[in-house]
């Protein structure tokens, strides 16, 4: 719960409140996904899973503020739904894809490409690739020290969801 407030104070801090409902859209958007994502974290570190309803309950409130965008500007909402695809099925889904071709096993799961579609809703295609990028050098930083500490052994899982779901705000 410290955690929450802490980056409930950041968001307010950075993005601040705003005059009418529409111009704090990306406030609340944020304040939403936080509690959202913090339970992926957990729930994936102790179940390596993601739930789907978790994942779908992120997409479907992703997708009530692309409507809620195209209120003020029907753009905005077709470039959100035009997201979500980026961050779904292209990223994350051709990572998924790949590794499955070329190294015989499941290289990243769907819940992972499921959650980065949702996110996609939220972040747009340029924020998607920077949290992609930015989550795997962590990952494998982190991947480096949990080895060289013998934490994790080299066949053991590491969830990849634990590093990417602390990106809030780019």
């Amino acid at each position: 719960m410290l955690l929450t407030a802490i980056i409930y104070v950041t968001l307010i801090y950075v993005i601040g409140i705003k005059d009418t409902l529409i111009a704090n859209l990306d406030l609340i958007k944020f304040l939403i996904l936080t509690p959202m994502l913090l339970s992926v974290f957990v729930i994936d570190y102790k179940l390596q899973i993601i739930p789907n309803r978790l994942n779908l309950t992120i997409f479907e409130i992703g997708f009530i503020f692309a409507f809620l965008y195209g209120l003020s500007n029907v753009a905005i909402t077709i470039n959100m739904l035009l997201r979500h695809v980026s961050g779904s099925a292209g990223i994350f889904l051709a990572i998924t894809l790949l590794g499955g071709i070329f190294y015989g096993k499941e290289a990243m799961g769907f819940g992972d490409v499921k959650l980065m579609g949702a996110l996609g809703l939220y972040f747009g295609l340029s924020n998607i690739i920077i949290i992609t990028l930015v989550s795997f050098l962590i990952g494998a930083i982190l991947s480096i020290i949990l080895l060289a500490t013998k934490m994790k052994k080299s066949d053991e899982y590491i969830p990849f969801r634990a590093i990417y779901c602390n990106c809030h705000h780019d």
